[in-house]
């Protein structure tokens, strides 16, 4: 509890100053709690800067999916899939499966409704995702399409943990394989006769074409025929021409 004091100023005869009286003893301190006290909070707005640097990030432009981004992400076709410079044989068996699968997804999605059939895409859209329209139909279909029927083959593509070596499935060892490989596999069951057989097939052209050479070229001195049907010889004379004997009876 606080109190105040002031100076007392009398005059001559002890009297108080007109104007100047002697105030009660007043207490400084806080009144009584009550039970109740209200508290006024205030927020003061953010910083200029701060306010637009939120703006700024909540109105960041969306980037757009090209239509094969958008087909691809619809679809949950792997990214690396859609890479044509990796010519690996495995990841063409990859692509070529998750094709096959993405077509069936987008029919079901279709036929349910939940794909626009105005916005369907076309098969050549599907396949050229993974590779080119020309490589499909040359290579990967027609090595792909009969993989089944090779149980060990499908095993080595896959990298099962129960594959064969690559002699054992291929039957050559070779430190690449390539569709052309994979080919001549699926015609004939494995790729050592294919081999084989082109091995025979080269050298016996080679065998005709060094006999067609033969039978162009001619023997010298060999035997000439005049208008007559006479059989004459070629003969050398000192001068160096060629000049004709003919043989037969003499008049």
């Amino acid at each position: 509890m606080i109190f105040l004091t002031l100076p007392i100023q009398k005059n001559e005869n002890d009297q108080l100053l007109p104007g100047l009286q002697m105030a009660p003893r007043r207490s400084l301190s806080p009144p009584p709690y009550t039970g109740s006290t209200s508290v006024a909070l205030t927020v003061s707005a953010p910083p200029a800067s701060v306010a637009s640097a939120v703006s700024a990030t909540s109105s960041a432009p969306t980037v757009d999916l090209s239509p094969k981004d958008q087909l691809m992400k619809r679809l949950n076709i792997p990214l690396h899939l859609s890479n044509r410079a990796n010519h690996n044989i495995s990841i063409a068996y990859e692509k070529y499966k998750t094709c096959l699968q993405a077509t069936h997804t987008l029919n079901k999605m279709v036929a349910d409704g939940t794909w626009s059939r105005d916005d369907k895409p076309s098969n050549t859209s599907l396949i050229e995702v993974f590779t080119s329209k020309s490589m499909w139909f040359s290579h990967y279909k027609p090595a792909f399409s009969k993989i089944s029927q090779y149980p060990e083959m499908v095993k080595w593509l896959e990298d099962s943990d129960e594959k064969g070596s690559s002699l054992e499935v291929w039957g050559v060892e070779k430190a690449n394989y390539s569709l052309v490989d994979l080919r001549k596999f699926v015609e004939n069951g494995t790729l050592a006769d294919g081999e084989k057989d082109e091995l025979v097939d080269k050298k016996g052209k080679e065998r005709e074409k060094k006999g067609k050479e033969k039978e162009g070229k001619g023997k010298e001195g060999h035997d000439l025929k005049d208008g007559s049907g006479k059989k004459s010889k070629k003969k050398v004379n000192k001068t160096g021409i060629k000049e004709k004997s003919f043989k037969g009876k003499q008049k």
